[in-house]
């Protein structure tokens, strides 16, 4: 995604609104690189003549913005890109666009009225942070979202380089937890894990939504925490 906001914006950066990106437009070469394509509805905003009429819906009814779905050709610019740049990370993260009914008239009435369900409700596993981004593009609001591809595509960085930081484990910090039990814990993703030396292994979520089990954690790395910095000391 990161390379395909790249590329939007590369084509914004001469003038030209694409107004119909979607996963059928995005091919990749022999190395694997994605390629936009399809430049068929293409604005150039130098240029414009004004011919497209008032009123008339042009594009892909399952990502295009709702300004283009209502068929206000005039609010139509980079950032209607950006909308159809969060569609098709929403169709990556859970297998369907964010909007699609029985009829074409009927998709266009959800796109300009409806919120699209949350991500993680199709797919639980979706990164909330991930989530958020995409969500951001996909506002009815154009004020709300990204202001350019290029906003959404340093977001994206940095959202893959605070991930990486995440799934960095942190390992062989040991300790004694009320006084007996010497513990190593490891910390992976959302996941830590703590095995004592008796041999059990337990495994939490961070994100786990029963609070007793997460104080429980907590208090757990808190001490073993503590412990390494007193041993650390002296």
């Amino acid at each position: 995604m990161v390379k395909i906001a790249d590329a939007v914006e590369y084509a914004h950066g001469k003038g030209i609104v694409h107004r119909d990106l979607k996963p059928a437009n995005i091919l990749l070469d022999a190395n694997g690189e994605p390629r936009i394509t399809d430049f068929g509805l293409a604005k150039n905003v130098a240029f414009d003549s004004g011919l497209t009429a008032s009123g008339q819906v042009m594009g892909t009814p399952c990502y295009m913005p709702p300004e283009q779905a209502a068929g206000r050709i005039d609010e139509v610019g980079p950032v209607a890109d950006v909308y159809s740049l969060g569609a098709i990370l929403y169709d990556l993260l859970t297998g369907r666009p964010p909007f699609r009914a029985a009829t074409l008239v009927d998709t266009l009435k959800q796109v300009m009225e409806q919120e699209p369900v949350a991500p993680h409700v199709l797919n639980s596993s979706i990164d909330r942070d991930l989530e958020t981004i995409c969500l951001k593009c996909l506002s009815k609001e154009i004020t709300k979202r990204y202001s350019t591809a290029q906003e959404l595509s340093d977001e994206l960085k940095r959202y893959l380089a605070e991930d990486n930081r995440k799934g960095e484990k942190i390992t062989e910090l040991k300790g004694h937890v009320g006084g007996r039990t010497d513990v190593e814990f490891s910390l992976e993703g959302d996941r830590i894990g703590v095995a004592s030396d008796d041999g059990n292994i337990r495994v939490w979520n961070l994100n786990d939504p029963q609070p007793q089990v997460t104080l429980q954690m907590g208090q757990i790395v808190r001490k073993i925490a503590w412990r390494q910095c007193f041993a650390e000391r002296n």
